[in-house]
C-alpha cells in the first residue's frame, strides 16, 4: 500500500513471473474395440502417474439387440454429448484409437474437436486400425481439415514391414537407446500392416514412413504437426505394441513402444521441449529503459536448423498497441530481434513461422519490463556515484573483490600495521569492576537513608 508522504512508489508493485506445471495429464481415450494394441496403450497411461486417464471401450453399438430396458443393462450407451459437448475443454489430450465414429453419432462433434486443438490448445490423435481414416469414413468429415495427412481413397495394406525414420531427429524417435535410430526400428519386431496415408500438409513432419515412400511417392506412417494453438498426430499402424514384446521378455529398462508414446503424449500437450521454435536464454524481467535482446532457434521438419525462414514476432500489452517485428533465420536457424523503449509492465511475446500460409511452429513467453525496479534488483553500492564522492572528497574509491579492508590505511602514521588477534574479557570476570559500579548507589542509599531523606 502506497503510505502517507511517501516519495518514492515505484517499488510498491513487484511483477513476478512464475512457470506453471501441470500435476497430471488429462487424456481422453476411446477406442473402437479391445484389441491388443488398446491393450497395452491403456496399461501404459494407467501406470503413467502423471496421466489421469478416462477411457471408453465400444462393446455395444446402437445396432445390437436388446429385448431388456435399457437400465437393465451392464452396458451403458456410449456417452457421446456428455464427452464432447460437456466435459470436452477439460482434457488435454484426445485419442481416438481404431474407432469408427458413425455408429454413435459422434459425428457432429468432431468439429467440436476441431475447435478443440485449433483455438483451446488441444491435442488430438488418430490411431490406425480397422476402423480408422479411410476404413472408418472420416474423409467426408471435418477431421480431415484437423489432420496434418490426407486421406486417401485406398483400402489398408496388410503387409509386415520395418518402419523408415525419415526424420531421426525428431523428439519424437527419442527412442532411450544409443546408435543409428534407423538400425534400433530394424531390430523391433515387424509392424503388421498399415492404414494408407496421402500426402502431408504443409508443415507436417513425417516422423515415420513406409519402406516405400519416395518423394514421389508418399506413404506415411507417423506425421505431427502443429494446427493453430494445439497438435495434432496421425498414427496408421495398430500394432506397435509388438515393439514392447522384447523389453517384456529381457527385462529390459530401455523400452520401445512406451518410449514413443510418452514422446507422442509430450508432443501433443504442447511440451515447450518438443516445440521447432525455441527461446534461446530469454530474459524474465529486464530494468527499465534496458534493450530486449530476443533470441530463437528454429528446426525444420526434419528436426535440423532451418535457415533462410521469416520469423514473425508480436509483442502485446494491455492497453498497448500489438508490436510486430520480422527478421530472417541465420545458416545456423537462428534468429535475433533488438527491441527497446518497452513500457514498464508485463509484455506477451509470440513467435511464429508459417510455410505456404500454415502456421508450422509457434512459441510463446512472458517478459517483464521495468520491473523489478533498480533499487530491487541490483543491491549494492553505486559505483558511478561512489566515484563522485570519492573525487569530491579527495578520496579514493577500492573495490571489495579485488582490496581487503585490512589493506587499507585509515590512518596513514600507522600503514602496514594489522591486527592480528582479538581478545574480549566480559566485565563480571572483574569483581572490582563490579565493585566499583555497584558502590555508588549502595552509598547513596545509605546516606539518604542516614539524612532521612527516603
Amino acid at each position: 500500500p502506497v503510505l502517507n508522504g511517501e516519495e518514492d512508489r515505484t517499488n510498491n508493485v513487484l511483477l513476478v513471473p512464475m512457470d506453471v506445471v501441470r500435476d497430471r495429464l488429462r487424456v481422453l481415450l476411446v477406442t473402437g474395440a479391445p484389441t491388443w494394441d488398446v491393450r497395452y496403450i491403456r496399461r501404459l497411461l494407467k501406470e503413467d502417474p502423471g496421466v489421469d486417464l478416462v477411457s471408453f471401450f465400444i462393446l455395444r453399438t446402437p445396432q445390437d439387440s436388446s429385448r431388456v430396458p435399457e437400465d437393465e443393462l451392464s452396458l451403458i450407451p456410449f456417452p457421446e454429448r456428455e464427452l464432447f459437448e460437456e466435459q470436452l475443454h477439460t482434457f488435454d489430450v484426445v485419442l481416438f484409437v481404431d474407432f469408427n465414429y458413425a455408429p454413435y453419432s459422434v459425428g457432429q462433434y468432431l468439429g467440436r474437436i476441431r475447435r478443440f486443438v485449433e483455438d483451446d490448445g488441444g491435442g488430438f490423435a488418430m490411431v490406425g486400425g480397422e476402423r480408422s481414416f479411410f476404413e472408418g469414413q472420416y474423409q467426408d468429415t471435418e477431421l480431415p481439415r484437423l489432420l496434418p495427412v490426407d486421406i486417401p481413397l485406398k483400402a489398408a495394406d496388410l503387409r509386415p514391414f520395418v518402419p523408415l525414420a525419415t526424420a531421426p531427429n525428431h523428439p519424437i524417435l527419442s527412442l532411450g537407446q544409443s546408435g543409428d535410430v534407423q538400425d534400433q526400428l530394424a531390430s523391433l519386431p515387424l509392424l503388421r500392416g498399415r492404414n494408407r496415408l496421402g500426402q502431408p500438409k504443409p508443415g507436417a513432419a513425417v516422423v515415420l514412413a513406409h519402406p516405400e515412400h519416395t518423394d514421389q511417392r508418399q506413404e506415411p506412417i507417423l506425421v505431427a504437426s502443429p494446427v493453430g494453438r494445439g497438435r495434432v498426430l496421425a498414427l496408421a499402424v495398430d500394432s506397435l505394441w509388438r515393439w514392447q514384446l522384447p523389453a517384456a521378455a529381457r527385462s529390459k529398462k530401455t523400452r520401445p513402444f512406451y518410449r514413443i508414446w510418452h514422446n507422442m503424449l509430450r508432443w501433443l500437450s504442447g511440451d515447450p521441449a518438443f516445440s521447432r521454435l525455441t527461446w534461446d536464454d530469454l530474459p524474465a524481467a529486464i530494468g527499465k529503459g534496458e534493450n530486449l535482446a530476443v533470441r530463437l532457434m528454429l528446426k525444420g521438419e526434419d528436426w535440423l536448423p532451418q535457415a533462410e525462414t521469416l520469423v514473425d514476432l508480436e509483442l502485446k500489452q494491455p492497453g498497448q498497441p500489438a508490436r510486430r517485428l520480422q527478421a530472417q533465420t541465420d545458416a545456423n536457424g537462428q534468429v535475433q530481434f533488438d527491441i527497446n523503449d518497452l513500457t514498464p509492465g508485463d509484455w506477451t511475446l509470440n513467435a511464429s513461422t508459417q510455410t505456404r500460409g500454415r502456421q508450422v511452429a509457434r512459441a510463446e513467453a512472458i517478459v517483464i519490463a521495468g520491473q523489478p525496479s533498480l533499487e530491487r534488483r541490483l543491491v549494492g553500492p553505486d559505483r558511478r556515484r561512489m566515484q563522485a564522492l570519492a573525487a569530491a572528497t579527495d578520496g579514493r574509491l577500492y573495490d571489495w573483490n579485488q582490496t581487503e579492508l585490512s589493506d587499507v590505511a585509515f590512518d596513514k602514521d600507522r600503514q602496514g600495521e594489522r591486527i592480528e588477534a582479538m581478545r574480549q574479557e566480559p566485565i563480571w570476570n572483574r569483581p572490582w569492576w563490579i565493585i566499583a559500579v555497584i558502590l555508588p548507589g549502595l552509598i547513596a542509599v545509605a546516606l539518604r537513608r542516614r539524612w532521612q531523606l527516603v
